[in-house]
């Protein structure tokens, strides 16, 4: 089975021999194929919606993996099991992220990693972790059509991130995508900054965004 690249860079963040919460599963591709490499020992496929949960369905049976993985319709965490020590939250935006975390701190506390891919609003996504003091494991990027950030992380306790951490990431894999994505959003701002009078509100927060992305890419 091949994975979108976006999809690969989650499996690839899976631990051996995980149990894993695939949450808003879709057609269940990640789900399978973690259990068809034999990734993950158990995967339960959720998704509040039915029509993605039959398309699951056809997936699952096609490579007759029923008995490895079950799925669940429920709204985010509410019926997922106890044994799940790996939570996958993946495309979805900011505050469905967000929802989903807040209904259930506790089914969070007993996992080893919570894999989240927001499609957007990704600094917003630091900022939760950082004000609950999570611990952030590790970030990557990675291009699929678009840009997309991966973050990871654990509630064992850890200090707030600072402006930068919240932009960058504190954790993150400074590779060639990495860069890639921050010198495409330069452009956009410069693009943004362009279009303002030095009176508009916004100029100043702009201004200083765009100077910290070059601080940081070393334009």
């Amino acid at each position: 089975m091949k994975l979108s690249k976006r999809l690969q860079a989650i499996y690839d963040l899976v631990d051996e021999k995980a149990i894993v919460g695939d949450i808003g599963c879709d057609h269940a591709l990640l789900s399978c194929a973690l259990v068809l490499n034999e990734k993950a020992s158990k995967v339960y496929a959720c998704d509040i919606n039915e029509e993605p949960l039959q398309q699951a369905r056809k997936s699952i049976q096609y490579y007759k993996l029923e008995d490895q993985i079950e799925i669940i319709q429920c709204d985010g965490l509410d019926m997922l099991p106890s044994d799940v020590d790996t939570i996958v939250i993946a495309g979805m935006g900011y505050e469905t992220i967000k929802s989903i975390l807040d209904k259930h701190p506790e089914k969070l506390k007993g996992c080893n990693k919570i894999i989240i891919q927001s499609n957007r609003d990704v600094e917003k996504i630091r900022k939760y972790v950082s004000d609950h003091h999570y611990h952030i494991q590790s970030e990557q990027c990675v291009f699929d059509l678009h840009y997309y950030q991966i973050i990871v992380f654990d509630c064992s306790n850890d200090s707030e991130l600072n402006k930068k951490e919240l932009l960058f990431g504190r954790r993150m894999i400074k590779d060639n995508v990495f860069l890639q994505m921050w010198f495409s959003n330069l452009k956009k701002y410069e693009s943004i900054l362009g279009k303002l009078s030095e009176k508009n509100e916004k100029y100043q927060i702009i201004y200083d965004i765009i100077n910290q992305i070059k601080e940081e890419i070393e334009v």
